[in-house]
């Protein structure tokens, strides 16, 4: 009978699982419209950079979050999930790791607003359309579009060096980046231009301020070079994980520590 009642409770938690899985892909799908032609694409065909897209794969954890994150639980020593910012000329296949990625990963993105799917992605020339034809109307449309942006567990935005960069969409692009850094939350950008070339396509000090904000929330991947040092480069990745991670550990100690002598008589 135990073994009966265990093996009932076991299956039931497989559905529930499978239940949730499946949910979560429909749901990506939809508000992830073009990544099922991408996705085709992988099916039949192989990366064309194949070091960059083994370490995109990678992503989130970088095999070495959740080791860094068991030894310094006590402190409150969480880090956060890195994003993705994804640079190389058109045809290298950005676009394509960034979207098989992100299916693999959609267990670690939750948005925590009702109403607001846990993943979104858009195309930046899209975006910036609709920036600026739903600002000359503004009202409920128009907070909802930027709000979805704004909240969403993860948002993939694509070729963001496509898009048309008018004032107001330059302001709102700093504005959504801004507010998902203080609410630590995850973006994926793909972009032909990198650096300086990248910073010259926004207004002289927009530019700057997008590119640095992108660095800090962003582990960067080359697709450029065939010549990629996938080991390099996953080393020099997670050197910057465990830095970041230990200096808020190091942080979270020392208010521990100051908390437990305010508190001794």
């Amino acid at each position: 009978m135990q073994n009966h009642t265990t093996a009932s409770i076991a299956g039931k938690t497989i559905s529930q699982t499978d239940r949730k899985e499946e949910i979560r892909d429909r749901k990506f799908h939809e508000h992830c419209p073009l990544a099922d032609a991408y996705l085709r694409k992988a099916e039949t065909g192989t990366p064309v950079r194949p070091e960059q897209h083994r370490l995109v794969m990678r992503w989130p954890m970088f095999d070495c979050i959740e080791e860094l994150q068991a030894e310094h639980w006590e402190f409150g020593g969480s880090t956060l999930l890195p994003g993705l910012l994804l640079h190389g000329a058109s045809g290298t296949g950005k676009t394509t790791s960034a979207y098989l990625a992100i299916r693999e990963s959609l267990e670690c993105w939750r948005s925590f607003h009702k109403g607001i799917p846990d993943v979104i992605a858009v195309r930046a020339v899209e975006m910036g359309r609709n920036i600026s034809e739903l600002s000359r109307t503004g009202g409920d449309e128009f907070q909802d579009f930027l709000t979805g942006m704004a909240c969403t567990g993860l948002l993939f935005i694509d070729d963001l060096d496509k898009a048309r960069f008018t004032p107001r969409v330059e302001s709102e692009i700093f504005d959504l980046l801004e507010y998902r850094e203080k609410q630590e939350l995850a973006v994926v950008v793909t972009t032909n231009l990198k650096g300086r070339e990248l910073e010259k396509m926004f207004s002289r000090h927009v530019g700057s301020a997008i590119v640095n904000r992108l660095r800090r929330m962003c582990v960067p991947i080359d697709f450029d070079h065939a010549g990629f040092d996938q080991a390099a480069a996953l080393a020099a990745i997670q050197e910057k994980i465990r830095h970041d991670f230990l200096t808020e550990a190091n942080a979270n100690r020392a208010w521990h520590l100051g908390q437990a002598d305010t508190a001794s008589p």
